[in-house]
């Protein structure tokens, strides 16, 4: 070989070597896309994935059995503190968002109160300093009651459901027994804005086909760039009933109606899932599904792991190892450190963050990820190891304690809370040091009793008699107060 071919045929090995990168297979292009797709009001069980055979969730199931999806991830068991720890990856007693806000442990619904955005960075400004072009739609439910501050949350460009009722640019909410309530539609002749201007919406026009819509065209205009997609699902909340696919359904709040926006929201997955595929992206794209809470009616604004325990799936063909389930703990303060170090960022030195990248797990270098995963809802909280629950505990109650080891379905659990084994004891002992770092909103009597009376009336199949203080039971008639 002459010196010519020989110096061009070493340039184009080192062309190759360095387009595969030091990872081999798992090439890493200079930005990935990212993709957050949360539903609202949606527990593990609802998913075929795990074990649903009532629903058809074809899409979502595809995205889980060619990646990587999590047995056990929590965020809290009701949405807004949820939407606060995503968006922060920081937990309640750090933002002050321990509960929806004007209620107990909750910040009163008055800006600046509720404004945590003077105070905490948010994935959508950190991946804006990367470089990435953002944008979001749904469901905001952050601040307020209007989706204006959405820019400064680090969005480029949003399509928001705006709850106010909007007269002549949608319909109200119409609830079962067609009572009209003062929020805007989130589903037929929806109330939306988008980038500043309220949508002119029609009778026929369905919100989350809209979104849908805009977050595919938003990807279209920016598929040269690195893009990030928050898609905060208004599916399968309540009020329950008709989809496109079923228009002739009553307005019914049952669980035996959740199916139809079950599927109508997996319908929608599969959606954005093949407009990525359409542009050529799917290689460099990384699609995650996810959810806020526990079902309505099977968990959701309970303190418990049927509350905190949601669905969590990774997808990207170019980039994940094809795993299938996976018991790594893990909670979703750990996304904003996840989409980070997708990004190539860093985490700003001047905040504690309670997450870290799901990275490592999720590419193959680790089976494990934390030793504890926690959640929180006004004065409860709940802790999770490998081999122990806690749930339900507050300042009233010690809380309920169950051996899980090897298991990741309740009730398969053991409640060792009265046991005497030393073994367990010792591991109840553990779990007060963990939470001693972990503290709950300081409530007084009447604010805790407000709440336990509010998720009784809730759940009113669920026992909370044994959480009732004292001065509840010796004083059956006392008047709770949201803000005593």
């Amino acid at each position: 070989m002459d010196r010519r071919n020989f110096l061009k045929s070493v340039g184009a090995f080192s062309i190759s070597m360095a387009a595969l990168g030091h990872g081999g297979g798992n090439r890493r292009p200079e930005k990935y896309n990212i993709i957050f797709i949360m539903a609202d009001d949606l527990g593990p069980d609802e998913l075929g994935c795990y074990g649903s055979d009532e629903m058809k969730t074809p899409c979502i199931d595809e995205l889980a059995q060619g990646g990587t999806f999590f047995n056990t991830a929590y965020v809290t068991p009701v949405c807004q503190p949820s939407r606060v720890l995503v968006m922060t990856g920081r937990y309640g007693f750090r933002t002050k968002h321990y509960n929806m806000g004007d209620r107990p442990g909750g910040p009163s619904n008055v800006e600046p109160e509720i404004n945590f955005l003077e105070t905490e960075p948010t994935f959508g400004q950190l991946l804006q300093k990367q470089g990435y072009k953002t944008a979001m739609a749904g469901k905001w439910q952050l601040i307020g009651y209007t989706p204006r501050w959405v820019p400064k949350a680090g969005f480029d460009e949003y399509c928001i459901w705006s709850i106010p009722y909007n007269e002549g640019y949608g319909s109200r909410q119409i609830n079962p027994g067609g009572r009209l309530s003062p929020a805007g539609s989130r589903y037929f002749h929806p109330s939306i804005e988008q980038n500043g201007k309220m949508l002119k919406t029609k009778p026929d026009d369905y919100g989350p086909d809209i979104y849908a819509d805009f977050l595919i065209d938003f990807m279209k205009r920016h598929k040269t760039d690195p893009f990030m997609l928050y898609y905060s699902m208004c599916l399968p909340h309540t009020p329950l009933g008709p989809t496109p696919d079923h228009p002739d359904l009553p307005v019914k709040n049952h669980i035996s109606m959740l199916r139809y926006k079950v599927e109508y929201m997996d319908k929608l997955v599969g959606r954005i899932t093949k407009a990525v595929d359409d542009l050529g992206l799917r290689e460099k794209t990384i699609i995650i599904f996810g959810s806020d809470n526990g079902t309505e009616w099977r968990g959701k604004n309970t303190p418990t792991e049927r509350g905190a325990r949601v669905p969590l799936v990774f997808n990207c063909p170019g980039l994940l190892k094809r795993k299938g389930a996976i018991n790594a703990l893990t909670d979703y303060t750990d996304l904003l450190a996840t989409f980070v170090d997708i990004a190539g960022g860093k985490l700003p030195d001047e905040y504690e963050f309670d997450g870290k990248s799901l990275m490592p797990v999720l590419t193959g270098k680790t089976k494990h990820h934390r030793k504890w995963i926690f959640s929180f809802m006004g004065q409860f909280r709940i802790l999770r190891t490998d081999d122990y629950l806690l749930e339900m505990e507050c300042d009233d109650y010690e809380g309920d304690f169950y051996y899980c080891k090897d298991k990741y379905n309740f009730s398969e659990y053991e409640n060792v809370t009265d046991s005497d084994d030393p073994v367990h004891i010792a591991s109840r002992q553990e779990f007060d040091n963990i939470l001693k770092d972990l503290p709950r909103p300081d409530l007084s009597v009447n604010q805790r009793i407000w709440f336990i009376r509010y998720l009784e009336r809730y759940n009113p199949d669920f026992d909370y008699e044994r959480v009732y203080p004292q001065k509840l039971r010796d004083n059956p008639d006392l008047e709770g107060s949201q803000r005593a």
